[in-house]
């Protein structure tokens, strides 16, 4: 018998062996669940969904689970209207594809090992929920043609809570479905939707935040109607241009931010008969959430203080700031010194190489960089 009609024989044999109740009951579970993906800014989404899925594996049986999850995970995605975006649809496939296959890596590994109970249930576990959201974070990799390093470790450090998380529940629902059956699965989706929501109201905290400065940035803005848009274009740009460079998730966000508030010193100027000229950075001094910002703004402006130099980051990421700041001054007409020229003599050639090279990867026009 070859390995093909072998397969064939154990998967017909554990679909005829499932329990139809259980299975609809992880099959609704999952699928519930998997409704309620969290997207993130960047177009890709985050779910906890890999705690159920795991446990189904070992509550259900490998080759049981396996139409389970694939199936609940289609129909999640088909009631998000995701039916449309092909790619979505097989990237979240895919991952879960890539989990299934660790795990039966996993299983003939440890086949005939005299392994306890709880060793093989956390390796399962451990094993599933690590491959899936890996498999996760190399598909937003190559789609944004970023690091695959830096991907994962972003990944990690934004959902290590939501991993740990997981891998607690699908414990538990692994310890308690022998005794409470589909109790233990309302148990665990009311737990899992409760950390979901913490998850998203941390997000949604972050947005707030990233709001409130939108409306200073359109107040620094008013008083001149050719500024109008220019920070946010300058701050899509950055972003752009980070990314393609593959800086880490949180240098991304800072230089988002700066580059959202490089000009928010405008806002002194309105309507101040006892106006004394003021940097951005010395501006925004002493504001605890815009600790990491203003050391890239200090770079920016030209007033890193003596006791306090900058770091490469700081440099780099100002840098990125500035030569945004300059393709959307000249996109829209505004040809002035250009915000690199003063940074042009403490950024190495190869930031200066790679910013650029980003920049004209992406389409936009670049002027001069000294």
């Amino acid at each position: 018998m070859n390995l093909t009609s072998l397969l064939s024989t154990e998967v017909l044999a554990a679909l005829q062996q499932l329990p139809t109740l259980e299975a609809l009951w992880f099959a609704v579970a999952i699928a519930l669940l998997g409704y309620f993906d969290i997207s993130l800014p960047r177009g890709d989404s985050v779910g906890v969904t890999g705690a159920l899925e795991a446990a189904a594996l070992l509550a259900l049986g490998f080759w049981a689970a396996v139409p389970v999850i694939l199936g609940a995970a289609l129909v999640a995605m088909i009631a998000r209207h995701l039916a449309g975006r092909g790619v979505r649809v097989l990237s979240g496939l895919a991952s879960r594809v890539a989990g299934l296959v660790a795990v039966a890596v996993l299983l003939r590994a440890v086949e005939g090992a005299s392994l306890g109970g709880w060793a093989k249930t956390l390796g399962v576990i451990a094993v599933y929920v690590v491959a899936e959201m890996l498999a996760r974070q190399t598909a937003e990799a190559l789609r944004s043609r970023r690091s695959l390093r830096r991907q994962v470790l972003g990944g990690l450090s934004l959902q290590a809570p939501l991993v740990l998380a997981q891998f607690s529940t699908a414990a538990l629902v692994a310890v308690v479905y022998p005794h409470m059956q589909s109790w233990s699965l309302v148990t665990a989706v009311a737990l899992l939707l409760l950390i979901r929501q913490s998850y998203r109201l941390l997000l949604g905290e972050k947005e707030t935040y990233r709001m409130t400065v939108e409306v200073l940035v359109e107040a620094a803005e008013a008083a001149d109607v050719n500024r109008h848009g220019h920070a946010e274009r300058t701050a899509s740009i950055a972003r752009a241009i980070a990314i393609r460079c593959s800086f880490p998730s949180k240098e991304i966000e800072r230089v988002s931010y700066a580059a959202l508030l490089h000009d928010i010193a405008r806002i002194r100027e309105q309507g101040a008969a006892d106006y004394t000229p003021t940097t951005s950075s010395q501006l925004l001094e002493g504001v605890d959430f815009f600790e990491d910002v203003v050391r890239v703004m200090r770079v920016f402006d030209g007033h890193v203080p003596e006791e306090a130099s900058a770091s490469a980051a700081d440099v780099r990421a100002a840098f990125v700031v500035g030569l945004a700041s300059d393709i959307d001054d000249a996109a829209h007409g505004a040809y002035g010194a250009g915000s690199v020229s003063s940074l042009a003599d403490i950024v190495p050639w190869s930031v200066k190489a790679s910013a650029v090279g980003a920049a004209l990867s992406l389409g936009y026009q670049v002027p001069a960089v000294r």
